[in-house]
């Protein structure tokens, strides 16, 4: 894990797609921040295996923050900034749901994009509705909160 710090004022590159102001978090309290940069990473593959953007919504959250969000374990990855959630977006700026379902069923069958985010070291795996969340937690764990 190669943890990176990001300050709310930082907006440099992280990759072709991506700058470090995506990756800082929504929280009013928090001026600095520590994230992982396999997560960086694994957004860019996202990205580029589909070539469409893609909308963080969640990275690193602050304990205030996280008691606050609906649904979030007390335990979330998110507080150690080892957690991402995203949107793979339409170019029309809505959420480009045939290639979310698609990025879902590589999760559910352990397709190629899936050994993909494995092998760079993501072990954590959360579909939902319209959004991905993906960490890096020591082992596996993935969960479907999907309704059927």
């Amino acid at each position: 894990m190669s943890l990176l710090k990001i300050n709310k004022i930082d907006n440099y590159m992280l990759t072709t797609n991506f700058n470090a102001k995506e990756f800082f978090c929504k929280a009013k309290d928090v001026e600095e921040h520590d994230f992982d940069m396999l997560l960086v990473i694994a957004c860019q593959v996202v990205r580029s295996w589909y070539n469409k953007p893609i909308q963080i919504t969640s990275t690193f959250r602050s304990l205030s923050t996280n008691t606050l969000t609906v649904g979030a374990a007390s335990s979330s990855q998110h507080l150690l900034g080892r957690a991402v959630d995203f949107k793979i977006m339409a170019l029309d700026g809505s959420v480009d749901m045939k290639s979310t379902e698609d990025f879902h069923n590589s999760i559910i069958t352990k397709g190629e994009l899936f050994e993909e985010l494995h092998k760079i070291g993501i072990r954590g795996f959360g579909l939902y509705e319209n959004r991905t969340h993906l960490d890096t937690r020591k082992s596996f764990h993935f969960w479907n909160k999907k309704k059927h």
